[in-house]
């Protein structure tokens, strides 16, 4: 059984409905590393979605050269709370990404653990 179906299935299922209606305008989401590096403290991230019409191969290879010289790591989403990006870029500086794709850009502070 997979992570999402055991997060809303069984004794799971009504603990699970309950949470998500009171996080209510909530976002959140679990992420699993689709190629790359998990970094530690990245200070960049930039939040995508796949451009409508190309597929997943095609941005994977597309992406593939960025993410191996930017010592990136490319996050893929797999459960959401609320309405989040698919991708997530995270690296230690801001990468440009090729049209189509369309990003937020951000730089990220960490604020654990403390230094």
């Amino acid at each position: 059984m997979t992570v999402n179906d055991a997060a809303v299935s069984g004794p799971r299922k009504a603990p699970h409905d309950a949470v998500a209606r009171l996080a209510a305008d909530g976002t959140a989401g679990l992420y699993l590393l689709q190629s790359g590096a998990p970094l530690a403290a990245p200070r960049t991230a930039a939040w995508f979605g796949k451009p409508s019409g190309m597929r997943y191969a095609e941005l994977f290879a597309l992406l593939d050269p960025i993410v191996s010289g930017a010592g990136a790591g490319l996050w893929m989403r797999q459960m959401v709370l609320g309405p989040t990006p698919e991708f997530c870029l995270r690296s230690d500086q801001p990468v440009t990404l090729p049209p189509p794709i369309a990003a937020l850009q951000l730089e990220l502070t960490p604020v654990w653990p403390a230094p």
